[in-house]
């Protein structure tokens, strides 16, 4: 049976909790969801926040004290789910869609779906590559304990309030938005004709017209451009079967969407998770309305609007969340919209706002740009550090393994399924070389479980955990794990920051990007030895855990962000046949020196060879490193 773990502080006449467990609650109660839970005891010292006990009696519920935790349920971070054996989901974002997607039959309920999104895919990428991720998951809560940890009576704006507060006022990007904005102008044709004045007569006049025409704005002002619209419209009934006439008219006179919830025009799971948040920073700074009126208009309206959906108004009397917040505003409709061109960014520019250098890069590389970068590493004596494969012969015999072992059972095509079994084998008889019974194996990124299947299954009396942020990969995953019936694999479908165990060697098999680093990092930070197959080198960027370059001697070359970034771009022209890839090969291994010497400062013993057969991929490195006690044994 499916059970929701939930962290608590203490359960007496109010239930006291983190933000994080109370956002769960609050997504249960909007949906009406009855889980098994259980409560974990903490004494973590942190902001606390209070419900009535009785909003858990309509559940299933079991106390336990962290200690008395299940070895894998304590390599969680909670909020966490069991969802089969030896198959865990953890991370708030994670959980949640899980939560959404639990039902009686086998179908997804309609609400549910639409909170959801287009393709099911809100809040789907980990907080390390998405800033709206981050933002929902991390900023948002860490914003809101803060504010109502501090005692300044000082009225102060958080910063991240303010990035949403712009992030609202821009322009909607939706897959659709062509075909939207041209209902959305039909919609203004009726309205203009009288013809759904009075379709939400129990609403105020504000929120019905917003809600006719979803909260457009016109790309012009003045009645004089209703007017030209509707005209146009009358005049271009068939307008697509006329291209040109086509892309006029939506350039020229389709009205411009504009976001009513958090993602667009529908709600979706990220303004479930705001709610809460946003309600206790408005509850903590009420005395402060009208200047909140000047800065924050967009979140108030959008604020507004939330408390008329009734699940909303349901989640907060079960959680007795204070109702009458803002009320004399709610009847004031006086909102004053300034403009946000200089104010602080915007959750959709893709940057981290903490970086000290412009992470942007143009969409190409000048040959002028390397040279320099090229010159400066020499300059600085940098030597790549590069060795043989440990491992002379690295094949595997695939005939004695059940088939289920086989990379093909992963659901990969066929052109594809050599050059995986040669990638598989490279990392497999280097991790063979290592580990030693009894060893906590950790497959980071590991995708349909390629890698991690073949080590479960050739090193039984180790225990192998598989960590993956996609839903379908470590579903696939743990499909092929119970059908080979191993008890030493445990799959957690989770961004990395969520699991919290120990372990004694770590590996991924091209983790895009950042992910590379943050594997290697883990493995740092545990005294781990680390077996990883870099990915995606244009893909690394600065995040709230990672900055670059990564190592002292690096930066001491004057090897700036920019330059970074430049060289990174660089080390993904590496495809066969192309007049660059020797650079690109220099490059990657030039990206991969840095990340071995970073280690280096952590006593650790770091090589860097090339796959076996080299053509099995163009992101063909390999990076061993071990710590010091481990390869002075190993020597």
């Amino acid at each position: 049976m499916k059970q929701l773990y939930l962290e608590i502080f203490e359960y007496e006449q109010v239930l006291s909790v983190p933000l994080e467990t109370f956002v769960v609650l609050f997504v249960l109660r909007y949906l009406k969801k009855c889980l098994k839970i259980v409560l974990v005891k903490s004494k973590k010292n942190e902001s606390r926040f209070h419900v009535p006990s009785d909003v858990l009696d309509k559940y299933q519920i079991i106390f336990c004290e962290d200690k008395s935790l299940s070895f894998e349920m304590k390599n969680c971070i909670l909020p966490a789910i069991c969802v089969g054996e030896n198959f865990y989901v953890t991370g708030l974002c994670a959980v949640l869609r899980r939560i959404l997607k639990f039902n009686s039959g086998n179908d997804v309920s309609a609400i549910s779906q639409k909170l959801l999104g287009f393709r099911g895919g809100c809040l789907t990428a980990c907080a390390e590559v998405s800033l709206w991720t981050r933002f929902c998951e991390i900023d948002l809560l860490i914003t809101t304990k803060q504010l109502l940890s501090t005692s300044s009576k000082k009225f102060h704006l958080p910063s991240d309030l303010l990035r949403l507060e712009k992030h609202l006022a821009t322009p909607v990007r939706t897959h659709n938005i062509y075909k939207r904005r041209q209902h959305l102008a039909k919609e203004m044709k009726k309205l203009k004709r009288n013809e759904k004045k009075e379709k939400f007569p129990n609403l105020p006049n504000w929120l019905r017209e917003e809600s006719t025409l979803t909260c457009l704005k016109l790309t012009e002002n003045g009645d004089q451009t209703v007017d030209d619209l509707i005209k146009q419209l009358s005049l271009n009934e068939n307008f697509d079967e006329n291209p040109a006439a086509s892309n006029m008219f939506r350039n020229d006179y389709l009205p411009q969407l504009t976001h009513i919830y958090a993602e667009g025009t529908d709600m979706t799971l990220a303004d479930i998770i705001f709610y809460p948040c946003i309600h206790h920073i408005l509850v903590s700074l009420e005395n402060k309305i009208e200047e909140m009126k000047l800065e924050i208009p967009l979140i108030l309206r959008w604020y507004k609007l939330m408390k008329f959906d009734v699940n909303i108004t349901s989640a907060m009397t079960d959680l007795s969340m204070q109702m009458d917040l803002l009320s004399d505003f709610l009847i004031n409709d006086d909102f004053t919209f300034i403009n946000y061109a200089q104010s602080s960014e915007s959750l959709q520019e893709n940057r981290d706002k903490n970086a000290t250098q412009d992470p942007h890069r143009s969409s190409f590389t000048r040959q002028t740009e390397i040279d320099d970068i090229f010159e400066k590493i020499q300059r600085s004596n940098i030597e790549v550090i590069s060795s043989s494969h440990p491992q002379k012969k690295v094949a595997l015999d695939w005939t004695a393994l059940p088939d289920v072992v086989h990379p093909s059972y992963g659901e990969l095509p066929n052109s594809r399924i050599l050059r995986k079994c040669q990638q598989v084998e490279n990392l497999v008889s280097a991790i063979l070389e290592i580990a030693h019974q009894g060893n906590i194996i950790v497959d980071f990124c590991s995708g349909g479980g390629h890698l991690g299947i073949v080590l479960a299954y050739l090193l039984p009396r180790c225990q192998i955990i598989m960590i993956d942020n996609k839903e379908e990969s470590a579903a696939r995953a743990y499909n092929r794990v119970q059908a080979l019936g191993l008890t030493n694999a445990v799959l957690y479908q989770s961004n990395l920051d969520y699991f919290s165990g120990h372990f004694d060697i770590g590996t991924s098999l091209h983790a895009c990007g950042v992910a590379t680093d943050l594997v290697i990092q883990r493995c740092l930070d545990e005294r781990a030895a680390f077996v990883v197959c870099p990915c995606c080198y244009g893909a690394v960027k600065d995040n709230h855990i990672i900055t670059y370059p990564r190592s002292e001697k690096f930066n001491a070359a004057g090897i700036s962000y920019q330059d970074y970034l430049v060289l990174s771009h660089s080390a993904d022209q590496t495809h066969v046949n192309d007049p660059k890839t020797k650079q690109g090969k220099r490059c990657m291994e030039l990206i991969d020196t840095d990340r071995l010497v970073q280690t280096t400062k952590y006593g650790y013993k770091s090589t860097l060879c090339t796959l076996i057969p080299s053509t099995c991929t163009p992101k063909n490195n390999l990076l061993i490193g071990l710590p010091q006690i481990l390869s002075n044994v190993i020597d």
